[in-house]
Parts: structure tokens; sequence; C-alpha cells
């Protein structure tokens, strides 16, 4: 990679990111909190998704996460955390 790296705008405080087969970017929060972001238009937090210091998707669309207890912990069910609000 030759190009510098550029701050994306309205992206917020995250940790680390993956992403949905939808094209929804999961994020994890400043706040280890889990949040989606379906779209351009902002972050939804996950509800119930806990504190999480890192997370991923699984092949069948469900959220792997690593909580702040070091325990794993999965939601999601398979679908975009935008339609479980």
């Amino acid at each position: 990679m030759t190009q510098s790296w550029q701050q994306v705008p309205g992206t917020g405080e995250v940790i680390s990111v993956c992403a949905l087969d939808d094209g929804t970017i999961v994020g994890i929060g400043a706040d280890h909190r889990l949040y989606a972001r379906p779209n351009l238009a902002g972050w939804i937090e996950i509800p119930d998704s806990g504190d999480v210091i890192a997370a991923t998707v699984l092949t069948d669309g469900t959220i792997l996460g690593v909580g702040t207890d070091a325990r794993r912990c999965t939601g999601g069910g398979g679908r975009s955390p935008a339609a479980a609000r």
C-alpha cells in the first residue's frame, strides 16, 4: 500500500470492526459495546450485547464475541443487528 490512510468522517471511536454478508459493519466501541453500522447514517448500539474486547462473524452470520471476562459469547442469530432493533 503506497497511499496514506485517511480518517473516515463520522465514524466515531471504535477499536475493532468486522463485516456481515449484507454489508453491515459491526464495531466495538471505545466503551466495549457492540455497534452496527448498516449504512452511512451512523452507529446503532446492538441491544444486550454486553461488553466485548473482540468480535468476528461466523459463516452463518452469528456474531462471536469475547467478553471483557475473557469468555466467549454469541448473538445475532444469523441476521443483521440492525434488524434486531
